[in-house]
């Protein structure tokens, strides 16, 4: 993971990648997207 800054909420984020050998599998998708769904909601 990288941090960065988000501009628009001026507060600290962490950047996640998948790695293009998961990114071929659609289930590590679907994790990866749920994953960050659940990130979205949580309030600092």
């Amino acid at each position: 993971m990288v941090r960065a800054i988000d501009l628009q909420l001026e507060r600290s984020v962490a950047v996640k990648i998948l790695p293009p050998e998961l990114a071929s599998d659609p289930e590590n998708i679907r994790r990866f997207h749920q994953e960050a769904r659940a990130a979205a909601r949580l309030r600092p």
